[in-house]
C-alpha cells in the first residue's frame, strides 16, 4: 500500500481511524483512507469525483449521506473538508467552521492555520466524536439558524482581522 502522504510513514489503527504522520503532500490514488469511515461507518456514498494532476495533484471528492453532503477538497497543496445541507447545496462551508460554531462560537475562523496533517486528523476526529451534533446543525429545521450564525460570525472575523474594511 502507498502511504498517503508523500515521504512519510503512515500508522492506522481501523478500530479508532486515527493516522499519525508527517506531512508532504496527499496521494490522489490513496484517498479512500482519508473518509473510509464515512462510508463504512455512516453509511455515505461517494457521488463525485474530480481529479486535476497536472494542478499540483489537486482532486475533489463529494461524499454523500442522508444527512449532510461532504467535499473532501486538495488544491494546490491545502487540505480542507467542506459541508454542505442538503437543503442548501450552494452554501459551503469549511467543516471547521462548524466545530467552531459548536465549541467557540464566538471565534469562527479565528484559528490558526494548521498544516493538512492537523487538519486532517482533527476534522476527520471531529466527525466521529460530533456526528449526532453536526447532523443537527445541519438538518432542514435548524440549518437556517445554522447559516445565519455562521454568516454573521465568519463576517464578524472578516472585520476584527480587517478593520478598514467596509460592508
Amino acid at each position: 500500500m502507498k502511504p498517503i502522504l508523500d515521504g512519510c510513514t503512515i500508522a492506522v489503527s481501523l478500530q479508532t481511524h486515527t493516522a499519525i504522520f508527517m506531512e508532504v503532500g496527499i496521494h490522489y490514488e490513496n484517498r479512500y483512507e482519508l473518509f473510509q469511515f464515512l462510508i463504512s461507518d455512516y453509511g455515505f456514498q461517494v457521488t463525485k469525483e474530480l481529479h486535476r494532476p497536472q494542478m499540483a495533484g489537486s482532486f475533489m471528492v463529494v461524499l454523500t449521506g442522508a444527512p449532510f453532503m461532504l467535499l473532501y477538497t486538495y488544491d494546490r497543496g491545502f487540505f480542507d473538508v467542506e459541508i454542505s445541507s442538503h437543503s442548501d447545496k450552494d452554501s459551503v462551508y469549511s467543516l471547521s467552521y462548524i466545530e467552531d460554531l459548536i465549541y467557540n462560537p464566538e471565534k469562527i475562523n479565528a484559528r490558526e492555520v494548521t498544516s493538512n496533517a492537523e487538519r486532517l486528523t482533527g476534522t476527520n476526529k471531529f466527525l466521529k466524536q460530533d456526528f449526532d451534533k453536526i447532523v443537527g446543525l445541519m438538518d432542514e429545521k435548524h440549518y437556517p439558524d445554522t447559516k445565519q450564525k455562521l454568516d454573521e460570525g465568519l463576517r464578524k472575523q472578516f472585520f476584527l482581522r480587517n478593520p478598514g474594511a467596509r460592508g
